[in-house]
């Protein structure tokens, strides 16, 4: 009976911590999603802002693209960049690279990420989507983000659903060092699109 009356004592208290444990946890829940709602709520604005940006030209150059999100990125601090990823099929490969080293990019090339996190050279695929503009620095050029586990899935949630996307905690790399962050992805479909995947014309990130 002492026992029995131990084990009963033990589990009473074991479920009124974890209530505790669990209000606590909601509240700080609750609180986290209010700073990420008021952290995340510009950088939203400026993403819905880039598919009639997009639609409104057949194509946006280098300079057009710095022009319009630059001013965002300087005026956000929680913005640490924005990228364009442009759908690349596989015989347009070519071109890509060779317009992104007349740009100023040298040595561009369409890379994918190693099991062990190396890059190299990409190898045939039916198409790629590779880091082709950047704000600011140039450390990520040419990387095909696709190839990397921790940005794929949401990458690949954005192109199915035709909405923004957010990924996990990333590791990203800045000039100053490594510093952790999420990634929004948001599709930017070709104007006659019938489903979100093959007529997709790249992603803003």
């Amino acid at each position: 009976t002492g026992l029995v009356a131990t084990l009963l004592v033990f589990w009473i208290t074991y479920r009124l911590e974890g209530k505790q444990k669990t209000a606590e946890f909601d509240r700080l829940s609750d609180h986290l999603a209010q700073v990420a709602e008021t952290n995340f709520y510009f950088p939203l604005e400026v993403f819905h802002s880039l598919p009639p940006f997009f639609e409104s030209s057949e194509e946006v150059t280098r300079n057009e693209f710095q022009t319009f999100v630059v001013g965002a990125v300087d005026r956000h601090r929680s913005i640490f960049s924005f990228q364009w990823i442009p759908c690349v099929p596989l015989d347009q490969r070519e071109q890509v690279v060779r317009q992104a080293r007349a740009d100023g990019i040298t040595n561009f090339e369409i890379l994918e990420y190693l099991d062990n996190g190396g890059l190299e050279v990409s190898g045939e695929r039916p198409f790629y989507m590779p880091v082709l503009f950047e704000c600011h620095d140039r450390l990520n050029s040419g990387i095909d983000l696709t190839t990397d586990a921790a940005r794929a899935d949401a990458i690949e949630r954005a192109l199915t659903s035709g909405e923004i996307a957010m990924s996990g905690r990333l590791t990203l790399t800045t000039e100053a060092g490594n510093e952790a962050g999420v990634a929004l992805y948001c599709p930017i479909k070709e104007s006659d699109a019938i489903d979100q995947v093959s007529h997709c014309r790249g992603i803003v990130a």
